[in-house]
């Protein structure tokens, strides 16, 4: 009998980081003992739009995460200590703040993770029905 070992990977990176990508892949490898072993590899970001909105809606948010790392930093380490310049950067970060967590709470959101999550699974059962046609 063959054995089909599938194992889904959905790895997401820290979105910290300045080049942070969010990828998901599903591999299905026929086991050694069959007589002829195969591979292969679905790239999970070509199969589901929902997945691709997603990711592109979580780099926006950590692009402004980002640029709000950067004034704060400048804040501490460069700027004058007076009011006016502390004030001023004070308001900017809070605008930020506030469009970051507006787009983080965005119901859209939610939505896209539950059509990205129903496209998994789609491509598991899709995946395991055709192996069991093998």
């Amino acid at each position: 009998a063959r054995h089909v070992l599938i194992s889904a990977f959905v790895t997401q990176r820290s979105f910290v980081a300045s080049t942070a990508t969010t990828t998901a892949q599903m591999t299905a490898t026929a086991t050694p003992d069959c007589a002829a072993a195969t591979a292969t590899t679905i790239n999970f970001e070509e199969h589901s739009k929902s997945y691709n909105d997603l990711l592109e809606r979580l780099r926006e948010i950590t692009h402004l995460n980002h640029a709000s790392a950067v004034l704060n930093y400048d804040r501490q380490v460069f700027m004058p200590q007076s009011d006016k310049p502390q004030s001023s950067r004070g308001k900017q970060l809070a605008v930020l703040a506030t469009i970051a967590h507006q787009k983080s709470t965005d119901p859209i959101i939610g939505k896209l993770i539950e059509e990205a999550t129903a496209d998994l699974n789609e491509l598991l059962k899709t995946s395991a029905d055709d192996e069991a046609l093998l």
